[in-house]
C-alpha cells in the first residue's frame, strides 16, 4: 500500500497530491492568470511580501505573458514569512481549489486546475558585509530581491524586482531578451550543489587550488557562476 504524504501544519496533516511532471505540458495561460489573481489577493490581504520571479518575470517583462513553453509560473517569498504563509495563506489557497504537490524548506509547489506554480523562499545572510539572500545553494544580493515596485502585467498590478534587469541578467545573462527554448535559471538543488562541493573537496584538498579550479569551471559555465561552494 502507498504511503501517503503529508505535511503538518499547526498540528493539523494536510495531504500532498503529487503529480508525474510532463515536459510536453504547457501553461494554460488563461488558467494561469486566474490563479495568480487569486494568489495575489491571498498575499497581499494578509500582507505578505511576494514577487515574480525566473520564468514568469521574464515573461512579463519580454513576452508580456507567460511563456507559452513555460511549464509553470514561480513567486519569491521571504523565509521569515514562511511560517506565516504556511500557517495563514496556505488555508485560504486550499479553500480556493489549490492543492499541495511537494514541499520543501525552501520552497513549495500548488496546482490548481492542472497549472502549478513554484514559491521560492529566500533566506538573508551576509557574507563578508554583504547581505545576500539565499535559495539553497543559490544567491543574489539582498537589495535585488528586497526592492520591488509594482508592474503592470495582463492588466493587472504584481510586484516585481525593482532592478529586475541585473536580475534577470544575474539568472539567464546579458542575452536574456533572445528567447531560449528550454532555457533554466540557475536553481539548482541542495543536492548537485553537496555532491559537488564534496567531489572538490576530494579531488582538491588544498582550498587555494580548488578555488582555482572552481574559477575555471565558472568561467567556462554560466549557470554555475552564482553557486556557493
Amino acid at each position: 500500500m502507498k504511503e501517503e504524504k503529508y505535511i503538518v501544519i499547526k498540528e493539523k496533516k494536510i495531504p500532498l497530491s503529487p503529480i508525474v511532471f510532463d515536459d510536453e505540458k504547457f501553461i494554460d495561460r488563461n488558467i494561469m492568470k486566474e490563479n495568480f489573481l487569486i494568489l495575489r489577493n491571498c498575499l497581499e490581504e494578509n500582507n505578505i511580501f511576494y514577487g515574480l520571479i525566473y520564468g514568469t518575470l521574464l515573461g512579463a517583462i519580454r513576452e508580456r505573458n507567460f511563456i507559452e513553453y513555460d511549464h509553470d509560473a514561480d513567486i519569491y517569498l521571504f523565509y521569515e514569512d514562511k511560517k506565516r504563509f504556511l500557517e495563514v495563506v496556505l488555508e485560504d489557497l486550499l479553500n480556493k481549489g489549490f492543492k499541495i504537490i511537494r514541499e520543501r524548506r525552501n520552497m513549495i509547489s500548488l496546482i490548481r486546475k492542472d497549472n502549478y506554480i513554484d514559491f521560492y523562499f529566500f533566506e538573508r545572510k551576509p557574507i563578508r558585509k554583504k547581505a545576500y539572500r539565499f535559495m539553497g545553494p543559490i544567491k543574489y544580493p539582498a537589495e535585488i530581491l528586497e526592492k520591488s515596485i509594482q508592474y503592470s502585467f495582463l492588466g493587472e498590478m504584481f510586484r516585481i524586482p525593482k532592478n529586475y534587469i541585473r536580475f534577470l541578467e544575474i539568472s539567464y545573462g546579458k542575452d536574456w531578451r533572445t528567447p531560449k527554448k528550454n532555457c533554466l535559471a540557475q536553481t539548482y538543488s541542495n543536492y548537485f550543489h553537496k555532491n559537488l562541493s564534496k567531489i572538490l573537496r576530494d579531488l582538491f584538498p588544498a582550498k587555494t587550488k580548488r578555488k582555482y579550479f572552481l574559477k575555471k569551471i565558472k568561467d567556462n559555465c554560466k549557470p554555475l557562476r552564482n553557486i556557493r561552494i
